[in-house]
């Protein structure tokens, strides 16, 4: 039901003006403009957007003009991920936008560790208010049959206004969907053991994120697509949390998202850097709380990170 949902919300805006309210004369109006792009020799297809990633046993596919964004990511050979993506606003009064709803750059994928396939993907948006939104995504894979793989993320948002200008409120978004299982409306359970580091593990799987830096604002774990509505509503949206405490969990068809409040003064850049790992247990097939304390590692690594960059 939820792929079939989001099949429909996806089709084409062209194929909805022929199918609705346009009409007769409105097919008629793109049919001429058909024409005329055709006879001029200027009718080009659609390029395909969609970003191929892959490493040892790992593959992910991004469409970075798509509000589904990172939409697969194979381990071994079979996809455990639905959607990941981000959204922003600037200010305390509008509503959240995709990023994919903005200008951005031709998307850039590269070979980062010499074998031969491209595991490194980067493309930058821009907000003409003066906000410049770029995100590198990096693939690590496993030993094929490990079970193992790894993405990073590192996100450059950058106000580009004079040094004099009024400093940017900016709040930015990233919405995770996995599931784990082909039961994912009830076995997936999502954790937040900390406010930067999330958790959602199943029986015999699970997948970690941690936050480098800066810490979040705000975090909500979810069942889909409570939270997913709220970013894609009319008005402006914030996510449910700040702290952290035994009510931070969700079991079913789970969601978890991150929130940043920044304040962005003029040419100023903060870098949110992010690292999520998945991990398909061996034979012994642990229980989901026994994955969710080998994803609290990557926590423990974040907090030595910390100290030592504070010292």
């Amino acid at each position: 039901m939820k792929l079939a949902t989001k099949t429909w919300a996806r089709q084409g805006s062209l194929g909805y003006a022929l199918r609705s309210g346009a009409g007769r004369r409105g097919r008629v109006a793109l049919f001429g403009w058909f024409l005329l792009l055709l006879c001029g020799g200027l009718f080009i297809a659609p390029a395909n957007a969609e970003l191929i990633l892959s490493d040892n046993n790992a593959e992910v596919k991004i469409d970075p003009l798509s509000d589904m964004g990172m939409d697969e990511w194979k381990v071994d050979g079979k996809n455990y991920l639905y959607q990941q993506w981000f959204w922003y606003r600037i200010g305390d009064t509008d509503a959240e936008t995709s990023l994919n709803a903005l200008p951005h750059t031709t998307p850039v994928v590269s070979d980062s560790n010499g074998d031969g396939n491209d595991d490194t993907a980067s493309v930058t948006y821009t907000d003409p208010r003066g906000l410049s939104i770029a995100i590198t995504y990096t693939l690590t894979g496993g030993e094929a049959q490990s079970g193992y793989s790894s993405v990073n993320e590192s996100i450059n948002l950058t106000n580009t206004n004079p040094r004099s200008s009024t400093p940017l409120g900016v709040h930015f978004f990233q919405y995770s969907d996995f599931d784990l299982t082909p039961k994912a409306s009830a076995d997936d359970t999502v954790t937040f053991d900390s406010t930067y580091h999330v958790a959602q593990t199943a029986p015999g799987i699970g997948i970690g994120e941690a936050v480098v830096l800066p810490f979040p604002s705000r975090h909500e774990p979810g069942i889909y697509h409570a939270t997913l509505d709220k970013l894609t509503d009319s008005g402006p949206s914030d996510l449910a949390r700040t702290t952290v405490d035994l009510t931070d969990t969700a079991t079913g068809d789970a969601t978890w998202a991150f929130q940043w409040d920044l304040t962005l003064r003029g040419k100023q850049t903060v870098i949110v850097s992010k690292v999520k790992q998945l991990q398909i247990a061996p034979e012994t097939v642990p229980e989901p709380s026994t994955l969710a304390l080998v994803f609290a590692g990557i926590a423990a690594v974040v907090c030595a990170w910390r100290r030592k960059s504070a010292q």
